[in-house]
């Protein structure tokens, strides 16, 4: 009997400091029948170089000659793999080498079985273990408790080839914005039976320079679960949302009405992201927003009074 054939999609970014470990993490999996579409979307650090260094047959190329973000490197990934199964890495996390082994063995004794995922490790930059998840296993209770929490962790998840071919790949409103793979995950799990397996099998690093959440100049970032939370309710409650049924438009306008007390008052945006990195225990990045929430409010009051 053929081993099934596994598709693995790592977008990468400035990432010079991880990538080879999660490289690797793939290519060391004891379950060997597999691909790994990389693609690097162009970045300002050694990542692509890092790549290039990493000789596996089993490692197909698809580099940005600009830069396209997540979603859209991710889309571009996806559309390429040939895997009879999908999963996803993280190019600045790694996975247990047994990760698609174990996945795999639940789709097996499960032939109804379309999306699993496993338990987490979050990291920090020394690869030091702060948490582990606790995941329900079963559909009902993952599928149930969105939007208010998501039972899962996106790139953990596994799926068959035939919720890519039903759903897609992620929705582009969601463009540099985030939250893409929850409002995709909710999507495929209405449709799709799902379970999580109690084994922690991926490690999900935090506090990392990798992420390129410029929130200073995209303020949507701090939005996007609300537009997710809406667009879920919306379907939970009627069984369409705003983007299946094209207003993109009206979307985008409750968006920017949540944005608008970062947008008309930088100061109040920068104690808001001094409160995140303090939670994140960030401590320094903290207290430089508290700052600059300082300095933006003697300007922003000097202005509004002058004018």
């Amino acid at each position: 009997m053929n081993k099934p054939f596994v598709s693995v999609i790592m977008p990468a970014y400035n990432c010079e400091k991880y990538i080879k470990e999660a490289i690797d993490s793939i290519l060391n999996q004891t379950y060997y029948n597999l691909e790994l579409l990389i693609a690097d979307d162009y970045s300002k650090d050694r990542t692509k170089k890092i790549i290039a260094s990493c000789q596996d047959e089993r490692i197909k190329i698809f580099h940005n000659e600009k830069n396209l973000g997540y979603l859209q490197t991710f889309n571009k990934l996806i559309a390429h793999a040939k895997g009879d199964y999908i999963t996803f890495q993280n190019a600045y996390d790694y996975s247990d080498p047994s990760r698609i082994y174990l996945l795999l063995e639940e789709f097996e004794k499960d032939k109804e079985l379309c999306i699993c995922g496993s338990n987490y490790i979050s990291i920090d930059e020394k690869d030091n273990q702060l948490e582990f998840s606790n995941f329900p296993l079963e559909h009902s209770e993952i599928f149930e408790s969105m939007p208010q929490k998501y039972q899962f962790i996106g790139p953990a998840l596994m799926i068959r080839r035939q919720v890519y071919e039903s759903i897609g790949g992620y929705h582009t409103f969601f463009d540099r914005m985030g939250q893409e793979d929850h409002y995709w995950a909710y999507l495929a799990m209405s449709i799709f039976k799902t379970k999580n397996i109690h084994h922690h099998l991926y490690s999900c690093r935090i506090n990392s320079a990798c992420f390129s959440d410029n929130l200073y100049s995209n303020p949507d970032k701090l939005n996007s679960h609300k537009i997710v939370e809406i667009l879920v309710n919306q379907r939970k409650n009627t069984g369409t949302d705003f983007l299946e049924r094209g207003n993109d438009s009206e979307l985008r306008s409750i968006l920017n009405e949540l944005n608008k007390p970062f947008t008309d008052n930088p100061s109040y945006f920068y104690s808001y992201i001094a409160k995140l990195r303090f939670c994140e225990g960030k401590k320094k990045l903290a207290l430089k927003n508290m700052w600059f929430a300082i300095l933006k409010t003697f300007k922003w009051s000097y202005y509004k009074n002058k004018f």
